[in-house]
């Protein structure tokens, strides 16, 4: 249950997606762009920013370094993870080896670099 003083806000975040999908995950034209993306936030007091796209967790870091150590991020993925793993034990699915996988990409996009964006996100 939230307090009776909790706000909640979205905040738009057009082009942002295009940056990750173009393998821009930290740097100083992200940070210029997320600084100028909060922007129009700096003068209302929130502590806390909920990741709501599937991209955001590969530039968390990114910003938490724009927004600052006093603000919490929010990531889904990990719960995710957790109900992901909880269906496949309760389907009797899930593989119980303790050896390592592979994991291999199948994209249907003719781009060159898809695969490499795909490993690097998959690392980040």
């Amino acid at each position: 249950r939230f307090s009776d003083n909790v706000n909640i806000m979205t905040l738009a975040c057009p082009g942002l997606m295009e940056y990750i999908e173009d393998g821009i995950t930290e740097g100083k034209e992200l940070e210029d762009f997320l600084e100028k993306l909060f922007s129009d936030v700096r003068g209302i007091k929130f502590d806390s920013v909920v990741l709501g796209c599937t991209h955001y967790p590969h530039i968390k870091e990114t910003i938490k370094k724009v927004l600052g150590d006093n603000i919490m991020v929010f990531d889904g993925g990990e719960g995710t993870a957790k109900e992901t793993k909880r269906r496949l034990e309760a389907s009797g699915i899930i593989n119980k080896s303790k050896e390592n996988g592979i994991v291999k990409i199948t994209c249907s996009s003719k781009e060159k670099n898809i695969e490499e964006l795909s490993l690097k996100l998959l690392k980040s």
